[in-house]
């Protein structure tokens, strides 16, 4: 995302993920982040948000939209493209971190469910 623009010097940051203080910390390391957007998870846009947004990222000069993958596929849909032709959008990647054991549980409830469905490994 960000098609080649130059990174603006302020953030507003948007998400829409279960707990976002990591994100947020993440962001504001590395990131001037004048606003932020907070969602629940698994949010949908509806205009009036896209609006909001919008606005605000009009009264913070030379600012764009942080906000993770997820949601950025969700601000580029049809619907908001013209609120948002003007606004660069950039999205920062989240990655999940687990212990090995907690990696090693979810492969093997996830083989059992295979196992119980019928399927063969």
């Amino acid at each position: 995302m960000g098609d080649r623009q130059s990174v603006p010097s302020n953030f507003v940051l948007v998400s829409g993920i279960a707990n976002d203080q990591l994100f947020r910390k993440e962001a504001e390391k590395k990131h001037q982040i004048s606003y932020h957007f907070s969602f629940s998870d698994h949010h949908h846009y509806k205009t009036d948000h896209i609006k909001e947004i919008v606005s605000k990222c009009k009264e913070v000069k030379e600012s764009g939209i942080l906000t993770t993958e997820k949601d950025a596929v969700k601000l580029k849909a049809s619907i908001f493209r013209d609120y948002l032709a003007e606004i660069p959008i950039f999205a920062m990647p989240v990655e999940i971190n687990m212990e090995i054991k907690d990696a090693d549980f979810i492969k093997e409830s996830i083989l059992q469910v295979i196992k119980e469905k019928g399927y063969s490994e």
